[in-house]
């Protein structure tokens, strides 16, 4: 029994002896003293996170809790991707504190069926343009109802 336990703990002992070499030799050389799993990054798509320009027919405005503006009918992209052309947008400003977050310019006179431009901030796949984050965003009447010539 005492062969046992005198290998037992001879066994012990050299196990923690490596285990102190090896935090010693890691400290030596800047490793952590603790594994650190590998990480995967999330796959962030190729999604278009930024600003985009487009030009349409103002449909009607609107006010919500801490959010107001217009939606759009986007009859041409300026700038940005494309696949907002011929859907609805919302185009709006946000209560968000204007320190922290500048606010663009809605246009006080625009009316339903008036040809706008918006510049904003625009994520793929939302059904939205953000006027809240810089003051050079913006929407304004670019022509009034009836003039036909101007939207081409």
């Amino acid at each position: 029994m005492y062969k046992k336990s005198v290998i037992l703990m001879s066994v012990v002992l050299v196990l923690l002896g490596s285990i102190a070499v090896a935090i010693v030799e890691n400290s030596k050389t800047g490793a952590p003293n603790h594994p650190v799993p590998g990480v995967t990054p999330p796959d962030v798509g190729t999604g278009y996170l930024g600003d985009i320009t487009i030009q349409g027919t103002a449909i009607n405005n609107f006010s919500r809790i801490g959010a107001w503006g217009w939606n759009v009918y986007v009859n041409k992209v300026v700038d940005g991707p494309a696949e907002v052309k011929n859907k609805s947008m919302s185009v709006y400003l946000t209560s968000a504190d204007p320190a922290k977050y500048p606010r663009g310019f809605i246009d006080p006179n625009i009316r339903p069926g008036d040809w706008v431009e918006a510049y904003g901030d625009y994520s793929t796949g939302s059904p939205n343009i953000l006027l809240t984050g810089s003051t050079n965003y913006y929407l304004k009447r670019v022509s009034m109802i009836g003039t036909p010539k101007q939207r081409r």
